[in-house]
């Protein structure tokens, strides 16, 4: 709260958005560890302090008391099960206000071993790409929104025509290939889905569970 506060007042931003640095329950899988790891959610970028943000996530942030008598109920509860009310409420504030990355101010995140698995993450990128096409729905932006369910149904279409000959090539190959970069062609698969599917007005309920205690 220091770090963010002080950086705050340093760089006068109306919100700071922290670093937040999983902390695994158990035996942590080889697959989410190192620099190679493939899912996003386990290995967040860090940035630089200082550096502009077009919006900010709730996992670790500071945000002006002020912005709220603007927004006095900033979150959408229509997203309360499918997740991103956080990144529609700050995309608002984006260009209205200044929103500045804090690497200093670290958080760790317990991540329980339900949110370890394959299925589960593949799933999380469903639903990022499900919220972010519920966000434009939400704001009747229905000429991005339907420009880009047009290009992803296309980018689909090029990979299943193409999957049948990728992936086994990819297995066979599977020395010369990076693992991270077949876990981006199915995480690109899923995003997709959830994002044609969100377009038809499908939630998903990923919050409908608790992981953890």
């Amino acid at each position: 709260l220091k770090e963010l506060l002080t950086c705050m007042y340093q760089y006068n931003a109306h919100a700071i958005q922290g670093a937040i640095v999983c902390d695994f329950e158990g035996p942590i899988p080889n697959w989410v560890e190192g620099e190679t790891n493939p899912f996003v959610i386990y290995n967040r970028k860090r940035q630089q302090t200082g550096k502009s943000l077009s919006a900010c996530s709730t996992g670790n942030v500071l945000v002006d008391t002020r912005i709220f008598k603007e927004y006095p109920k900033p979150f959408n509860i229509s997203f309360a099960k499918t997740g991103g009310s956080d990144t529609h409420f700050f995309r608002k504030l984006n260009g209205k206000y200044k929103m500045i990355y804090c690497d200093e101010a670290i958080v760790y995140e317990k991540v329980p071993l339900s949110r370890q698995t394959y299925k589960w993450n593949f799933m999380r990128i469903f639903r990022n790409g499900n919220a972010s096409a519920l966000i434009l729905k939400v704001n009747k932006e229905n000429k991005k929104l339907k420009k880009n369910t047009l290009k992803w149904i296309f980018k689909l279409l090029h990979k299943m025509i193409f999957s049948p000959i990728i992936l086994p090539l990819m297995l066979i190959f599977y020395k010369f290939i990076p693992f991270k970069q077949v876990i981006k062609y199915i995480c690109r698969v899923y995003y997709g889905f959830g994002y044609v599917f969100g377009a038809m007005g499908y939630k998903y309920h990923e919050y409908k569970k608790i992981h953890g205690e």
